[in-house]
């Protein structure tokens, strides 16, 4: 068994930097494919696609750290007055969230935070 301290663990969000190192293959590709483009047609394009690669990741963290947060508090199994069941064990009629299978659980926070990023409010509130 391998001594880690996991006291700093958390230390290891760090490499999110080296995020800028998965742009690189794409760059190589957009320059391949875009070589009867002028040079500054390239770059937007290129810095385009790598922006939505960095959307999507964005988005994939969020959607994860989204479901770690809403299976934290299950009040079904603790006697402790007053509390509230989080968005993944809320009733949506004939299950909860947590019933379902964990890429629906997936899908569906995908799809909320990429909306909640992309949009201007809720829906009740407009800009």
């Amino acid at each position: 068994m391998n001594n880690q301290n996991f006291d700093t663990y958390w230390l290891k969000l760090f490499r999110l930097v080296h995020l800028v190192r998965l742009m690189e293959p794409l760059l190589l590709l957009m320059k391949y494919l875009l070589k009867n483009y002028s040079k500054k047609r390239q770059n937007d394009i290129s810095y385009f696609a790598c922006l939505i690669l960095i959307v999507i990741y964005t988005n994939h963290i969020s959607a994860c750290i989204w479901l770690y947060l809403g299976k934290m508090q299950n009040c079904d199994n603790v006697d402790v007055p007053h509390c509230k069941n989080s968005w993944t064990y809320q009733s949506t009629g004939d299950a909860t969230f947590a019933e379902k299978p964990v890429h629906s659980q997936y899908i569906f926070a995908f799809y909320w935070i990429f909306e909640v990023i992309t949009t201007v409010g809720y829906g009740d509130y407009t800009g």
